[in-house]
């Protein structure tokens, strides 16, 4: 619905979105919802862009834990990282598995 009461549907309410923000910002002319050639020229290499959705190894999550400053608190429990360094054999199996599967799944466990 938009400010005078009209009631959009379908594809309506994408052209209603478009003619509000139109008016609201005073921007005449082609609105394009689709990207044009000229949006995207500078790319990734497909070797870089290759490497930043490969899957994490185990040494580098114990690498980037070891990396942080010891007085540093990675989590919301207040363990420091000098804690989980210090507990690295204990603990690092389960810590890895947690940052691997925030990787994969995008979900980090509260726990």
């Amino acid at each position: 619905m938009d400010g005078g009461g009209i009631i959009y549907e379908g594809e309506n309410v994408q052209k209603a979105f478009v003619t509000h923000y139109e008016n609201f910002l005073r921007v005449n002319g082609d609105i394009s919802l689709a990207p044009t050639s000229e949006l995207f020229q500078n790319r990734l290499d497909t070797r870089v862009a290759n490497n930043m959705v490969r899957p994490i190894s185990d040494e580098e999550v114990r690498k980037a834990m070891f990396s942080i400053g010891r007085n540093k608190y990675p989590g919301p429990y207040g363990y420091s990282a000098a804690f989980f360094i210090h507990a690295w054999p204990i603990v690092g199996v389960e810590v890895t598995d947690a940052i691997k599967d925030f990787f994969n799944k995008g979900k980090l466990l509260q726990e």
